[in-house]
């Protein structure tokens, strides 16, 4: 697929998931899920805190990769980055509190993984709004799977 970067009008190319590919991906996702959602939620609050560190270690990597999809400019893909940064950060520090058991009206309501997640996400702030889906489904234990597709194609 065909991507113009607007700030320098570059063409670039990035690999389409074909649809042979979503099948095996989902199967991969399903099979992860089952050891991610044993996990407790502390434990998995604790890996997504490293996360944070993995965003700080390759932060000029995904600066690069946010300018290039978006064509922003430097300082606003720096900022995307750290208010995702901040997204995981939070996200993992209150997980316990947002998941724990509640009874609500004389029912127990509890939080179990349901399995497998995909999450479509807009084009203006691509990390940050991938990550506002993807960090509640991977706390409650459920597992996102890895596509890029386009929607709309062009005749």
């Amino acid at each position: 697929m065909q991507i113009v970067n607007p700030a320098t009008e570059v063409v670039e190319g990035i690999e389409e998931t074909s649809l042979s590919e979503i099948n095996p991906r989902i199967t991969a996702a399903r099979e992860a899920q089952v050891h991610w959602g044993l996990k407790s939620v502390g434990e998995r609050a604790c890996i997504l805190n490293g996360l944070v560190e993995n965003f700080h270690q390759h932060s000029e990597d995904l600066v690069a990769a946010i300018m290039l999809d978006m064509g922003k400019p430097r300082r606003k893909s720096i900022f995307e980055l750290k208010i995702t940064t901040d997204l995981v950060r939070h996200t993992a520090a209150h997980a316990e509190e947002w998941l724990a058991q509640d009874f609500v009206a004389g029912s127990t309501i509890l939080h179990q993984p349901l399995g497998v997640a995909a999450v479509i996400s807009p084009w203006n702030f691509p990390l940050y709004i991938s990550c506002t889906a993807i960090l509640p489904a991977l706390m409650a234990g459920n597992e996102p799977v890895p596509v890029v597709w386009t929607v709309f194609r062009r005749s």
